[in-house]
């Protein structure tokens, strides 16, 4: 009896023992043999990525819903994205050559020259398509009344969510979670990535789904097989627990879906036991994320750049399962060549032709005409952009000899964190080396490939960590800590800051003070006075465009050195919406220096009846009756309310006003209207150019084919014989060289 209850004692204890041992069981699933061993996992909770995002959101919509803050990085942010869509919406808009169709019936030389530079349907109406159901759903909630600030807080929303598509793939690929959380964090509070993810550009939306993309087409290779080390002994207990800590859907940490099994093992001895998981959902997973790349890789063809970069690591570590890896890349493939399709159906929607926008884009910048038009960078530029700091240059530094100290250490192969960092080293050099040689060159192109060296940082602090843990004791979690503590400190003291200037080195042609003019904009689309037109005498690339000012009016506007008039009968013959303003279609042009005839355009009606301008300009225009509302910064709106019979009189005063007083500004004029197609108001400009100095050819010529264009015979033979008579036929007949007044514009065909 008493060695019966002896037995049952030792069979409750020993049960006890297997029940503490089970629940002290953790499970590594390997790819290749290899895990993640950094002991580091406990460095960082595993809510502090989701944290990081909300904090991110939360200061990128309190950043870009100040005014002050409304300044122009690139007119790209405007004019790509924010205006496109507002266009579509709301039926008026800017629109620019990116987004033309092809030039069938080419009329003017404006049209000729974009058609010989392949100047059209360069972008896909993808992402622009995003942004109209957002315009779509505000208005309909009625919050559409600065579509502006919507397209800049949805595109702050989807920046915002950048580090956590980069915790989702680091956490697949390099299996640790302290590289992931830290190059969450290194994202999140990265300079140059907060100042994009701020401003709507196109590589800084694209990022966050692409980067989702690549993880989720990736975690098919990190999940499908692996190596699973089993520490219990009941086999239902092991099973249990097993399906339950790994769920049947895609986690972000790389762990197997759907349920699994295992055999009996003992609770003393350790079994390997190799296990071959399918999962319809890794699959699922694989379709979107290949979709996202597909569409992603749409819009901006030099991501495929990247996803080589990301997907190297891949193929060299399953190169010898061809079987795996074939299977894998074709499951990729449906989705991508579905992303690719969709759009190619867009194109063909907005264009009429498939799949032109990305090789538009691809000709354009391989015969690289952009260089011709927005000019060339050194050589070493992208170098310099990549450590702008010291301690930025000092990170670079560590990163660059842990993974060579490392490779010298370490074995290659069998270290993974090596392994992929060495391949993400390999190319970031390659893709830098072909950024670099294309000649235009703008920091916002390397989005991308600062994020890649942000998680070439996370992953070379961990191999700094086990490169000095040989040498003596080291406490790990201080030197993290530490970088990061400085990382965030550094970025905090190099925040552009409108008060104090440093916002200048961000805005676009160093003009902070865009902010400031856009928020004039918006107030006066918001006023309860009609606004028959609106005067802005600084550059359109400063500002927000109809999307700021929300109102169906003329906009006579400055373009670089001179004025254009975008007024609201000039008919697009591109589409069928009459109020789309193409920026190269402008219905009048005006030289800056030309107040002749901007006084004429002021005074002959009411059309501009809201003047924004320099403080320095208000006197000018106080003289032609209009009076300050209000300012903002160093600009001044002004408003003019007369009667009927004052803007009669005015009107009889603008009569008398000749076009200008300049033989060589009125033929310049004369020279673009020519271009522009507007033949009658430039034969106006070359006839009282003539008038004033006859001794230029070049007047003659191009009046004498505006009348041709305007099928007045008669008058072009006058012109033709009275060339003829003051510098004899021979000289008449021979090209002459075009005028300049800017040495940018000498590529230009004007």
């Amino acid at each position: 009896m008493g060695g019966r209850n002896y037995s049952r004692r030792s069979t409750h204890v020993k049960q006890r023992q297997e029940v503490h041992v089970s629940k002290k069981t953790t499970y590594n699933v390997e790819l290749d043999g290899t895990t993640c061993q950094c002991n580091l996992e406990g460095l960082f909770p595993h809510w502090l990525p989701y944290m990081v995002v909300s904090l991110t959101m939360a200061f990128r919509l309190v950043y870009v819903s100040q005014p002050e803050n409304w300044w122009i990085h690139h007119p790209d942010e405007i004019f790509q994205t924010i205006e496109v869509a507002f266009s579509e919406v709301y039926g008026y808009g800017f629109r620019t050559y990116e987004y033309l169709p092809p030039l069938y019936n080419v009329t003017s030389g404006v049209e000729q020259q974009e058609s010989d530079m392949g100047m059209y349907s360069l972008r896909s109406f993808l992402l622009p398509d995003m942004l109209m159901l957002v315009f779509d759903v505000t208005r309909f909630i009625g919050l559409g009344k600065n579509a502006f600030l919507v397209g800049k807080m949805f595109h702050a929303v989807i920046s915002s969510l950048l580090p956590l598509s980069v915790f989702y793939l680091n956490k697949t690929v390099f299996r640790c979670h302290m590289i992931a959380t830290v190059s969450c964090i290194l994202v999140a509070s990265s300079l140059p990535l907060t100042i994009f993810g701020t401003h709507t550009l196109v590589n800084s939306f694209l990022a966050t789904p692409f980067l989702f993309g690549v993880g989720m087409c990736l975690s098919y290779f990190y999940s499908t097989t692996g190596k699973l080390h089993n520490y219990v002994t009941s086999s239902n207990r092991a099973t249990s627990l097993l399906n339950t800590a790994i769920p049947s859907k895609c986690r972000t940490n790389g762990e197997h879906s759907g349920p699994l099994t295992t055999t009996r093992t003992s609770s003393l001895v350790a079994n390997e036991t190799q296990y071959e998981v399918k999962s319809d959902y890794t699959l699922q997973c694989v379709w979107c994320g290949s979709l996202l790349l597909g569409l992603t890789v749409y819009v901006r063809v030099d991501l495929c750049l990247l996803f080589g970069v990301y997907v190297a690591p891949v193929l060299a570590a399953k190169v010898k399962d061809l079987r795996s890896l074939i299977y894998g890349l074709i499951s990729i493939g449906v989705g991508s060549i579905l992303g690719i399709i969709i759009g190619g159906y867009e194109d063909f929607r907005r264009y009429g032709v498939w799949f032109i926008s990305p090789v538009q884009w691809f000709k354009f910048n391989l015969r690289n005409e952009s260089a011709n038009l927005f000019g060339s960078s050194s050589y070493l530029k992208y170098i310099y952009s990549m450590a702008p700091d010291h301690l930025t240059m000092l990170i670079n530094l560590i990163c660059v000899v842990s993974i060579m100290s490392q490779i010298i250490v370490g074995d290659i192969k069998s270290n993974r964190t090596l392994t992929v960092a060495f391949a993400y080293f390999l190319g970031l050099l390659g893709i830098l080396g072909l950024y670099s040689s294309v000649h235009h060159k703008e920091e916002r192109f390397l989005h991308n490939v600062i994020v890649l060296q942000l998680t070439l940082f996370a992953a070379s602090f961990k191999m700094a960590i086990e490169l000095l843990q040989k040498v003596r004791h080291f406490r790990s979690e201080y030197f993290i800590y530490a970088i990061l503590f400085l990382f965030l400190v550094n970025t905090y003291l190099r925040f552009p800051n409108i008060k104090d200037g440093s916002v200048r080195k961000w805005t676009y042609q160093h003009r902070p003070s865009s902010a400031d003019l856009n928020y004039c904009l918006t107030l006066i689309g918001q006023q309860d006075e009609p606004v028959e037109g609106v005067l802005i005498t600084e550059s359109i690339y400063y500002t927000g465009g109809y999307s700021a000012l929300q109102k169906d009016v003329p906009i006579l506007i400055r373009v670089h050195f001179e004025y254009h008039l975008y007024g609201r009968n000039y008919i697009n013959k591109e589409g069928s919406r009459p109020h789309l303003r193409i920026i190269n279609r402008y219905s009048d042009f005006l030289h800056n220096t030309n107040n002749h005839y901007m006084n004429k355009l002021l005074l002959e009606s009411n059309q501009f009846n809201y003047i924004v301008c320099k403080e320095s300009e208000v006197s000018y225009f106080t003289g032609l009756s209009y009076k300050e509302l209000f300012r903002k910064g160093r600009y001044v709106v002004l408003r003019r309310d007369l009667l009927p019979e004052v803007l009669d009189k005015l009107f009889v005063v603008a009569r008398n006003i000749p076009l200008g007083d300049n033989a060589t500004i009125l033929e310049y004029e004369g020279s673009w209207l020519f271009n522009a197609g507007q033949y009658r108001k430039c034969a106006e400009r070359l006839e009282y150019a003539i008038a004033i100095n006859n001794s230029r050819i070049r007047p003659y010529q191009l009046l004498g084919l505006s009348y041709i264009e305007l099928k007045d015979w008669k008058r072009a033979h006058e012109v033709e014989h009275e060339c003829f008579r003051l510098h004899t036929e021979t000289e008449c007949m021979k090209p002459q060289s075009k005028l300049v007044l800017n040495e940018e514009y000498r590529s230009l065909d004007v």
